[in-house]
């Protein structure tokens, strides 16, 4: 029950922040493995999906702040993947304060 609870808010944030992009269609949670895969409909794409899968990430707190870090990441497609490597890997998502109790479950 809680996991589930846990993975509804994470896709609620993923959609916000890749709104732009295309629909999340589906998410996937694993919180024992540290691990999320997401099935996107690009923007503008018919009849195809995107996968992206989180293969392991941390989380960090700073100053009362909380961060998801993806330290291993994998895509469907080689330029997503490239694009993944070099702008998502390593880098620190600040969560929204409203997910700051659940974070800590992360």
């Amino acid at each position: 029950m809680l996991d589930a609870f846990i993975e509804s808010a994470a896709k609620s944030m993923f959609e916000s922040h890749l709104s732009r992009y295309g629909e999340l269609e589906r998410f996937q949670w694993d919180r024992e493995q540290r691990r999320m895969r997401m099935i996107l409909r690009p923007a503008g794409e018919t009849g195809t999906t995107l996968e992206v899968r989180i293969l392991r990430y941390r989380v960090e707190k700073e100053g009362g702040k909380v961060f998801l870090v993806a330290e291993d990441v994998m895509s469907s497609r080689p330029w997503v993947q490239a694009l993944l490597v070099d702008f998502v890997k390593d880098t620190r998502l600040e969560l929204p304060s409203e997910m700051g109790m659940v974070a800590s479950m992360l």
